[in-house]
């Protein structure tokens, strides 16, 4: 499906539509926000607005809406756009802060629910609805994948 990008994150975001006045920071009253970026370089000497370094809190904030928001779709540019970051610088913060990927942290996520739920004598359905997973064969996948078991197994083990 083709689309338009309407906005940059990172060290671009927060800029004027290039079309409209190209290369000219937004200030806060303008709608601008302050940017993420891997470093506090601003993008060239016309967006003057200088985005700050990506912190632990930020990648707190991300792993504590993915445990808020476990049964949803939980796409990358979702994560970045809470902590007005790119996907890509995202993803290596991520994985510098935590040691495992954004899609390891939330199978592992995903795992540790559905045994609670699993060990708490909840249907299948419910467990792979609660766990955002889209079937009961992802669900019995990563259940083997992670514990050596299958979804039944553990159920009856409480």
């Amino acid at each position: 499906m083709p689309g338009i990008q309407l906005a940059h994150a990172g060290r671009k975001g927060s800029a004027a539509r290039p079309w409209e006045e190209k290369g000219r920071s937004l200030a806060d009253t303008e709608g601008g926000w302050e940017t993420i970026a891997p470093s506090p370089l601003a993008f060239g000497a016309e967006l003057t607005r200088v985005p700050r370094k990506m912190t632990v809190d930020d990648i707190h904030a991300v792993q504590d809406w993915i445990v808020r928001n476990l049964p949803k779709k939980i796409r990358v540019e979702q994560l970045a756009a809470l902590v007005y970051t790119s996907p890509r610088n995202l993803t290596r913060q991520f994985k510098v802060s935590t040691g495992i990927t954004i899609g390891e942290y939330l199978e592992k996520l995903r795992v540790e629910k559905a045994v609670h739920l699993l060990n708490n004598h909840h249907k299948i359905g419910t467990v792979t609805e609660q766990c955002g997973l889209q079937s009961a064969n992802q669900l019995r996948h990563i259940i083997k994948k992670h514990t050596g078991n299958l979804p039944s197994a553990l159920r009856k083990v409480s």
